[in-house]
């Protein structure tokens, strides 16, 4: 009889074990790194401003936790009429998420170039953004920041 009580618990903690997981919540969201497509502009002086259109700027490497930080990556990018296209990498900017919303903050981060070069003369201060509707197809990303002296925005849609 001991037997019988002892393998029936033993079933009862393996039977508990394998129904609860951390994956089990409902409230779980799976964010995936997303690509938006819109404009660039850059407030060169009080009369001059360029704008970059079709410009694809991705958020990667958010995980959903409550002090976490994504990238952005503008790609193909151009911020002066006769400046070549270049992808540039602003990492480890922090990041909250909220009712579907993620919200970008950071100041004095240094941006790199595709090959890892940094761009110091351009360091990103007064970096805000916010992504409302993130992770569905019809999200929508305000990026505003400083590029060293130099106001530049971003307004897009998620790629579709």
């Amino acid at each position: 009889m001991k037997k019988i009580l002892t393998l029936a618990a033993m079933f009862a903690a393996l039977a508990f074990s394998v129904s609860c997981s951390d994956n089990d919540d409902p409230k779980e969201e799976n964010f995936v790194d997303t690509a938006y497509v819109g404009t660039v502009n850059v407030s060169m002086s009080a009369s001059n401003t360029y704008t970059c259109e079709n410009v694809t700027v991705l958020v990667t490497d958010f995980d959903g936790e409550q002090d976490d930080d994504a990238d952005i990556v503008m790609q193909k990018v151009k911020f002066a009429e006769k400046m070549p296209a270049m992808d540039i990498y602003i990492k480890d900017v922090p990041a909250t998420y909220s009712n579907g919303t993620l919200i970008l903050k950071g100041t004095n981060i240094v941006p790199q170039l595709a090959n890892g070069t940094p761009y110091e003369q351009f360091t990103a201060t007064n970096l805000s953004g916010k992504i409302s509707d993130f992770g569905s197809s019809k999200a929508s990303f305000h990026l505003s920041l400083n590029f060293g002296p130099y106001p530049t925005s971003f307004v897009g849609a998620a790629e579709k």
